[in-house]
């Protein structure tokens, strides 16, 4: 076996380990591959809904967007859980309910937050378009990891103004995709939340299927049209009431 990979593994082994994971789960949660290993641009991305902070954030992929981290509380138990291996965009007032975390491979070059929609009570918190800007720190290559979660119950008939909003996010999402990348001269992934189960246009990316899964999810992941990429794989809920979700994506 090569000796990079070998030590990839030991590393990765020694990281589950400390973050509860254990060996037997390593590969369901994104263990380097070989062909990983090989390319040094290689990273898997990934999605977790944890539920309003039930979910026990493993370290399941090298930059994962999680959703309903609403309280400090359950920051603090994302940042225990993940340890030193992992840094975190946290992102100030009702936007922090949408963090990113990505591994030691990565440096932060930038980070944005745009609100999408006020809240209401009863309603909806305020909704956000997040983001950060990533360097490899081996390679240099940058890419722009962006993290959203749309409104519920938009599409079932009941709610037209949440429908409304859903398509307000839905413009400034795709507003944001174009400014980043001119901004920062860098591909760009989105994960989230989306609360449909149907792909939507995004300006020069597209939609990743579920590996296994028939039809579409509300946890969706996508990347560059000109990207190498897996399916989506759907991986356990970590106790949420959602799936989370990785792809692997190679430049």
């Amino acid at each position: 076996m090569d000796r990079t990979i070998t030590l990839d593994r030991r590393r990765f082994a020694a990281l589950t380990a400390a973050a509860g994971i254990g060996l037997a789960s390593a590969a369901a949660v994104g263990a380097p591959s070989a062909h990983a290993a090989q390319n040094p641009n290689s990273v898997w991305v990934g999605t977790h809904n944890s539920h309003y902070g039930d979910g026990s954030f493993p370290a399941f992929a090298g930059v994962i967007g999680w959703q309903e981290v609403n309280d400090p509380v359950d920051r603090d138990k994302m940042r225990n859980r993940l340890g030193a291996e992992y840094s975190h965009a946290v992102f100030s007032g009702a936007a922090s309910a949408v963090p990113i975390s990505w591994n030691s491979r990565f440096a932060k070059v930038a980070q944005s937050s745009q609100k999408t929609h006020d809240g209401e009570a009863g309603v909806t918190p305020a909704r956000f378009v997040n983001a950060v800007v990533l360097k490899n720190k081996q390679t240099g290559k940058k890419f722009v990891f962006v993290n959203t979660h749309f409104i519920s119950g938009a599409w079932n008939g009941k709610h037209p103004d949440r429908q409304g909003r859903w398509l307000r996010h839905l413009d400034i999402l795709k507003s944001e995709i174009t400014r980043l990348r001119r901004l920062h001269n860098a591909p760009v992934v989105v994960v989230g939340d989306f609360n449909r189960r149907r792909a939507v246009n995004l300006p020069g990316l597209r939609m990743l299927d579920v590996k296994d899964v028939a039809g579409y999810t509300i946890d969706q992941i996508y990347v560059p049209d000109n990207a190498v990429a897996t399916k989506s794989y759907q991986l356990q809920e970590f106790g949420s009431d959602h799936h989370a979700y990785k792809a692997r994506v190679d430049w």
